[in-house]
């Protein structure tokens, strides 16, 4: 494959006529925007909008960086509902919960991550969230912004790739009370209520009491085993929560304003629809005895040479998934549904209670000083009961004697079978709570010069709990009958069985505890040079400390980690209607640990990631402000990415095999984003948007220490990518994975007059995202994924009538993989390379009424 600089040559023949037809087409709508007509008309505008992006209020397309803003007109126009939503309308950002709403990875540009904390931010006004938010209903939201870029020197943590900011509805100065209800297949309702408004002259609230809920989106066919022969059915992906959001504004006095909001949410879940690619259907790379292909042996010499077992193939030689995973063919070979063991535990899915608060203060010290304090806390408790094995497979059945990992005593020649637990039916009990306090001195000198000052401080407590269905708590059976009692740590064996037995294949305890702790001292400087440039700095020190405490044992790791964050910016106002801008930003995701007990001490601590981005953008109007165009081209260098890897060790005197975080990993990603938005006539508007992500993966680099065992995942990687000279195994020219290169967005909406105040409206969003691979070695993907989403309707001065389907083309593309193992009955080696991969949700069509009054 050839590369130019920025675009890929080679990979699809039309693709580079494609990229410069879209840029030519950007330029030359800016070029329109510079010479606007002399005789000024009453025409149709699209739509202006304020932003807090760099946390003052300042116009969208005036500000030195790539924003998606939704306003609450928009947001309703959509439908949408979710992050999921805003990440399908917003290419450049991918967002798939692979493992329900509990999962929160978005992708900014490509800046993907496969283990570890987000690479993008989540805040509500301005305050950090950092566990995953189930949902804000519609009804409590004001905007929705989605910023591009690093952001760390404003933001601060976990702004690597950029941040998504929810924006809470104020009161007004007047009574405004709103009524939703909605309903769709597949049992789904939703109904929610606002009112906002004055309480007295100086004091206004806001209340939004929501429900959600729908069925399940998948039969789930579980059929038994040896343990229990008794099919049954459920559903799988089925989702429940209610919630109460209050927002309390406070003028104070004539220069002090308060605004404090509440959020209480309670999440009820089922088990996520998630399924399995079976060992079997593994078509790529596989290593049978006098088959075609065999294990490649390290150079002689090297560390990986004198490894164990590195010449034997990783697990079990079962090969790889190449090529489009076919969600109906899973299905089918599943007998059309999920086929998860949901049972073996009192309940299953996920509950969620959370608490979150904000207050925020601004008080004008003087006509010039403004001073802001920003303070959050979150309390969030979170119940998980999974089977993990993504497949039903969590039972082994070997027989006892024969290689049995149990000692067997009291049988003749022929001693029953065995069955026991590989630990993936899991159980994890989770106590998080967070405060923050920020504090800001914003100067205004005069009009062409502003400053502003800062300090943070942050710091986190997090318990957890968690439960393998291979551990001596749980269950196991030997001939159907069970001989280990559920959450209890005595051991009741039969008569005649060794006491030893009961922990092979269960994962080691992770229970226990962490603090985090962050502080950092920030500042950013913006003035006019001259009467149509803009320059502007920003920079954040920033520091982290870490200290988790295992609760089996009183061990404990802790780490630290600096950073340095700068950012430059330069905007050139064109004219009233278009500007030029730059930007150049160090961005960085914190540090972390691997917590699991008995990791090397050497992989215990994971040092931070870190981007430097660059960034051209155009952001201009013509057409007497009927189109609107906002182009960015952008370049990122991002260095020690935190990648998942395999590490061997030996604890208790048994060899372990453990997936750690290492920063073993270098890409380079380029981009070009478009986003066009055309007010065609008073009655129809249009929308055009595009990003190309061109990431690629410039080294990722797999190691074995000479004496140690070769785990599975690096022979594994060998036989996929091969051997360098000095025995590491380097991958590198291969496309980031849970991303997508290419994604677009075509929307037209229409309205029309009918009698009285009644008016009729139509609306078609359709959302382009091509394929994403399951894992850096860009062998299974998923696909291109394309929704078509329709909805139309009639309203009038206080009722919509509205009539939609989601996913109306019933795409049935899996949104995520994951590379994944299988359960074997090989007591040696017991697990076979598999893929899992989320199960879409299904074409839905219902009907939306909404009240004002």
């Amino acid at each position: 494959m050839r590369r130019t600089g920025r675009i890929y040559i080679g990979r699809a023949t039309m693709q580079p006529i494609i990229h410069r037809s879209i840029l030519s087409a950007a330029v030359t709508a800016a070029v329109a925007g510079i010479a606007p007509p002399a005789q000024a008309q009453q025409q149709i505008q699209v739509e202006e909008v304020i932003v807090t992006a760099r946390k003052v209020e300042e116009n969208l397309r005036e500000i030195p960086l790539t924003v998606a803003a939704f306003t609450e007109q928009s947001l309703e126009d959509q439908g949408i509902v979710s992050l999921q939503d805003i990440a399908d309308s917003t290419p450049g950002f991918d967002f798939a919960q692979a493992f329900g709403r509990n999962d929160f990875r978005p992708v900014i540009r490509g800046q993907s991550n496969i283990l570890g904390r987000a690479n993008a931010g989540l805040f509500v006004d301005g305050i950090i969230v950092e566990e995953g938010m189930a949902s804000i209903p519609l009804s409590a939201l004001q905007r929705v912004e989605v910023v591009k870029g690093p952001q760390s020197a404003l933001y601060g943590r976990s702004t690597l790739s950029g941040a998504i900011n929810y924006v809470l509805k104020t009161a007004g100065t007047e009574t405004e009370s709103e009524a939703t209800v909605e309903f769709g297949e597949r049992d789904l309702a939703r109904a929610e209520f606002h009112i906002s408004g004055p309480l007295s002259d100086t004091v206004g609230a806001a209340v939004t009491v929501a429900h959600y809920e729908r069925g399940g989106e998948y039969d789930n066919i579980y059929p038994g085993n040896a343990l229990n022969t008794t099919e049954y059915t459920t559903e799988t992906g089925g989702e429940s929560s209610s919630s109460i959001t209050g927002v309390l504004s406070v003028a104070a006095s004539d220069r002090v304003e308060v605004q404090a909001h509440a959020m209480f949410e309670q999440t009820a879940d089922d088990q996520y629809p998630i399924a399995l690619i079976d060992s079997s259907m593994n078509n790529c790379y596989r290593v049978t005895r006098g088959g075609p292909l065999s294990q490649p042996a390290p150079p002689a010499g090297t560390p990986e040479a004198e490894a164990g077992t590195v010449t034997s193939a990783g697990y079990n030689g079962s090969g790889y998934y190449c090529g489009e995973v076919n969600v109906s063919d899973v299905l089918a070979a599943n007998g059309g549904g999920t086929n998860l063991e949901t049972l073996f535990y009192p309940s299953s899915g996920t509950e969620r209670d959370s608490m979150r608060l904000g207050l925020r203060i601004d008080a004008e010290v003087s006509d010039t000083v403004t001073f802001t304090s920003l303070t959050g806390y979150n309390d969030v408790a979170t119940y998980a009961s999974q089977d993990q094995t993504f497949g039903g497979g969590d039972t082994r059945r070997p027989v006892a004697g024969v290689g049995s990992p149990f000692a067997v005593q009291g049988f003749g020649p022929t001693p029953p079978v065995v069955h026991s637990r590989i630990g993936f039916l899991t159980i994890d009990d989770d106590d998080f709570n967070d405060f923050s306090q920020e504090f800001r001195l914003r100067f205004d000198p005069n009009d062409d010069l502003n400053y502003t000052l800062g300090a943070y401080y942050y710091e986190s407590e997090e318990s957890f709990g968690a439960i393998g269905s291979g551990d001596t708590r749980a269950i196991t059976w030997i001939d159907g009958t069970r001989i280990f009692s559920p959450f209890s740590r005595t051991f009741a064996p039969l008569p005649g069985f060794s006491t030893s037995a009961g922990y092979e294949g269960a994962p080691l305890r992770n229970d226990g505890s962490e603090e985090v702790s962050s502080r950092s001292v920030f500042g950013a400087v913006e003035f006019r040079a001259s009467e149509r440039l803009v320059l502007g700095a920003e920079a954040r020190w920033n520091e982290d400390e870490f200290d988790f405490v295992r609760a089996a044992d009183g061990s404990s790791v802790s780490g630290s980690f600096d950073a340095f964050l700068p950012k430059l910016t330069a905007r050139y106002e064109m004219n009233d209607n278009a500007l030029v801008y730059f930007n150049i930003a160090r961005g960085n995701k914190p540090g972390t640990l691997n917590r699991d007990q008995g990791v090397p001490a050497g992989d215990v601590n994971v040092d931070e990631e870190n981007a430097l981005s660059y960034e051209f953008g155009l952001k201009s109007l013509a057409m007497n402000n009927r189109l609107e165009t906002n182009l960015a081209v952008y370049r990122i260098d991002w260095e020690d990415m935190q990648l998942t890897s395999t590490r061997a060790a030996t604890v208790g005197g048994q060899a372990r095999t453990f997936s750690v975080l290492e920063n073993i990993g270098e890409s380079g990603i380029q981009g070009i984003e478009l986003d066009l938005t055309f007010q065609m006539t008073d009655a129809w508007t249009t929308r055009f948007a595009y990003a190309l992500t061109d990431g690629e993966i410039d080294r990722f680099v797999q190691s074995v220490d000479a004496g140690a065992a070769a785990p599975s995942g690096f022979r594994e990687a060998a036989l996929i990518a091969g051997y360098s000279s000095s025995g590491d195994v380097i991958v590198s020219g291969v496309e980031l994975p849970h991303t997508s290169r290419t994604q677009w967005v075509f929307s037209n909406a229409l309205d029309g007059a009918m009698s009285g105040d009644w008016s009729w409206f139509l609306r078609a969003d359709y959302h382009f995202n091509s394929q994403r691979y399951a894992q850096v070695y860009n062998l299974a993907h998923t696909g291109d994924r394309q929704i078509l989403n329709l909805r139309g309707g009639f309203r009038s001065g206080n009722i919509d009538i509205e009539i939609w389907a989601d996913n109306a083309l019933d795409d049935d593309t899996s949104p995520a993989l994951i590379r994944y193992v299988q359960g074997s009955d090989l007591t040696f080696n017991p697990f076979n390379r598999a893929i899992g991969l989320t199960l879409p949700e299904k074409r839905r069509v219902g009907a939306t009424l909404r009240y004002r009054f």
